[in-house]
């Protein structure tokens, strides 16, 4: 077949490979990624989502077309664009079957393959078989719809892999973010660039519940994200001679051997917060905070035109909330809301607009709203994606926020602290009048003097100069609050560091969010204040 490695057997009926001239950009002594996908209606943007994959550094694509009928002619697309080293496309057809069944998971799935579910998972342990011949040879492999795109840290893909594996990381899990799409779109890879964070990664303050509650408000189900929350992983292939992978889960590809060593290895990473993991069933995870790490996330851009939300639950139809004979139950979700609204009306044109409706009211950002979401942190903007394939090489994402270990260095150590009490002060008086009150034309000038600072620094020491009278009734008024406050902590990323892990973590404030308390008063009211802090002792 062309294309295939020299050497190679021939490939099985249904198996083929690309012909076309585009490699993987991988190096021979580079750890192989690959990822598996099950593939049906990939008319819009499949050699965009290709192109993607090969621009990161991935080194073979194990593409599984469930209706290889439907999707011929992107089939054939793509074989001429990419070489067989780079593709190859695996069809839905008795062959295949007929392999499915020397899977280990075989007996578990075989009553329930017209579940694509099912299908899916058995593709993924035929490919995890594959991926150890010496043809294939891969040493990591994700599981990726063609709606999903892996993002690499900005150290890039290899720095990122040879971290896990030099930490002898055998499983990663990676949280998704959900794209928020402004209009519809058939080439979202192109268009979107905000995202929904994950719930654990908005900050749990009112500003945060409010971004949330922004989104769970636009659906029946009261969801934040409108599809799955719980990510997707990779896992490092065995080496031959080991036990199959038999995963059960698209989500966590389990690793075959032993799982006490696996669990007393801390060989399972993921980037979902440790206060999440119980939650998840997921003890066993260590949660990382480096970034290199976090860094890496998944990207789905599940509902971004009304036409293909149509084509997705006209070839779903009606179907169960319950999978695998009940052992899998669908939650209230959008998904469940998108197949009603669909089985309501029978003509196309009506359904399509019914769902053009729910998708904008569910989904969609106004501009207003883009600003106002970016505020709580509830989204992000990330457009590396769509420069990236624009400009045709890899363009490493922004850093989203510094990593949990840089913020604890960028805290002043003590002798740092004993020389802040000693240096000269920054003047910030600009932002008083003589009688002590907010002079609001100043205020840009005063806080840009602080920002410049903490953004050099990671701290600002201001010499205030407050009227007496003002400063009196401030000091009343906080040992007024006082007796509500508690006592202060680093939280970052909604982790609460654990000094004695972290010297650098100990605070001796205390803190406030006035909003919890109703602390508002009349002015208040008006400006909203969050917080009041007490300083250390």
């Amino acid at each position: 077949m062309a294309g295939a490695r020299a050497g190679a057997p021939a490939p099985a009926p249904f198996l083929q490979r690309g012909s076309g001239k585009l490699g993987p950009l991988c190096g021979p002594s580079d750890i192989r990624v690959a990822l598996v996908s099950t593939l049906r209606d990939v008319e819009d943007q499949f050699l965009q989502w290709l192109e993607w994959f090969r621009l990161i550094g991935f080194a073979h694509l194990f593409l599984y077309f469930d209706d290889p009928d439907q999707d011929e002619a992107a089939i054939a697309a793509a074989r001429s664009t990419y070489s067989g080293e780079f593709v190859s496309f695996a069809l839905n057809s008795p062959e295949l079957r007929k392999e499915w069944m020397s899977l280990r998971s075989w007996e578990k799935f075989s009553p329930f393959t017209d579940d694509r579910m099912c299908r899916q998972l058995l593709n993924i342990a035929h490919a995890l078989k594959r991926a150890r011949e010496p043809d294939e040879a891969v040493d990591w492999m994700f599981h990726l719809d063609h709606d999903e795109l892996f993002l690499p840290p900005p150290h890039g893909l290899q720095a990122h892999f040879q971290h896990l594996e030099a930490g002898n990381c055998r499983l990663c899990l990676y949280q998704n973010f959900e794209a928020a799409p402004q209009s519809h779109t058939l080439t979202p890879f192109l268009d979107v660039s905000y995202f929904k964070v994950p719930s654990g990664r908005v900050s749990k303050t009112p500003l945060g519940a409010a971004g949330m509650e922004f989104w769970a408000q636009r659906t029946k189900a009261h969801n934040y994200f409108l599809y799955y929350d719980n990510g997707k992983s990779a896992v490092k292939i065995p080496a031959q001679g080991s036990e199959d992978i038999a995963p059960t889960s698209v989500h966590v590809l389990y690793p075959p051997n032993n799982f006490k060593e696996f669990i007393v290895g801390n060989m399972g990473w993921t980037t979902f917060a440790e206060h999440e993991l119980f939650e998840m069933n997921l003890t066993w995870m260590k949660a990382c905070h480096d970034e290199i790490v976090v860094g890496a996330k998944v990207l789905h851009y599940p509902a971004t035109h009304f036409e293909r939300l149509w084509r997705k639950y006209h070839h779903l139809g009606n179907f169960p909330a319950v999978r695998f004979g009940g052992e899998l139950v669908v939650p209230a979700s959008f998904h469940l809301e998108a197949r009603d609204e669909y089985l309501k009306y029978s003509d196309k044109t009506t359904q399509q607009e019914k769902l053009k409706e729910l998708l904008e009211r569910a989904a969609f950002l106004s501009d207003e709203e883009v600003q106002s979401q970016l505020e709580t942190g509830s989204v992000v903007s990330i457009d590396t994606v769509r420069e990236s394939l624009r400009q045709g090489v890899w363009i490493p994402p922004r850093q989203l926020r510094p990593s949990l270990f840089s913020l604890l260095q960028r805290r002043p150590s003590k002798e740092a602290m004993e020389r802040m009490q000693r240096m000269r002060r920054m003047p910030a008086e600009v932002l008083f009048e003589a009688v002590g009150l907010l002079k609001m034309e100043s205020l840009d000038q005063g806080l840009q003097k602080v920002v410049e600072q903490l953004e050099t620094r990671g701290w600002a020491a201001c010499h205030l100069g407050l009227h007496g009278k003002l400063m009196d009734r401030a000091r009343l008024e906080a040992s007024q609050l006082k007796p509500k406050m508690s006592k202060g902590a680093t939280v970052i990323e909604n982790r609460v560091v654990d000094p004695t892990e972290s010297p650098n973590a100990l605070r001796g404030d205390w803190t406030l969010f006035m909003q919890e308390q109703g602390l508002t008063g009349p002015k208040g009211q008006l400006t909203g204040p969050r917080y009041c802090g007490w300083p250390n002792a």
